[in-house]
């Protein structure tokens, strides 16, 4: 059988997995009909390097926004794709709108996971999350904000 991303379905099981494990949350929202949707399931989701590191690094979780309206509107979600990176609290700290094909997405999720850490103090594992970033992924969209968060952070350590 196939690696797949192992999604949550249920958003208390997630949110408690993601401070148990100390692990910040992935919320996937999508529409079923949209287009850009169906890029990220056909091309992002399907990629081993995403998949293995959605499953090591984040607790992941699927909200259709047509049949889980609430969660959506609490995320002020206007556009699908949306993902976006959040605390066991479930509280925001970064997020992503549209296609990303997997060599900008994992980079984008690691900015995430800085992020998240950076606010909630862990800087050590911010700064693990944005050396990954500069190291592997020098070239992505997210390589200036790593740059700039990884700063800010090495004054906090």
């Amino acid at each position: 059988m196939a690696e797949s991303i192992r999604w949550e379905s249920d958003m208390a099981i997630a949110l408690a997995a993601a401070r148990v494990q100390e692990k910040p949350l992935m919320l996937d929202f999508f529409n079923p009909g949209c287009g850009a949707c169906k890029q990220m399931e056909a091309v992002t989701h399907p990629d081993l390097g995403t998949i293995r590191f959605i499953n090591d690094s984040l607790i992941p979780i699927r909200v259709n926004v047509s049949s889980q309206a609430d969660t959506a509107m609490d995320y002020m979600i206007k556009y699908t794709p949306t993902v976006i990176v959040a605390d066991g609290d479930g509280k925001e700290h970064y997020r992503t709108i549209g296609f990303l094909r997997p060599q900008e997405f994992i980079p984008a999720l690691l900015l995430g996971i800085a992020r998240t850490h950076f606010n909630n103090e862990r800087y050590r594992l911010s700064l693990e999350a944005l050396d990954k970033i500069l190291a592997n992924y020098p070239q992505s969209q997210v390589a200036g904000e790593a740059q700039l968060l990884r700063n800010a952070c090495s004054k906090k350590v």
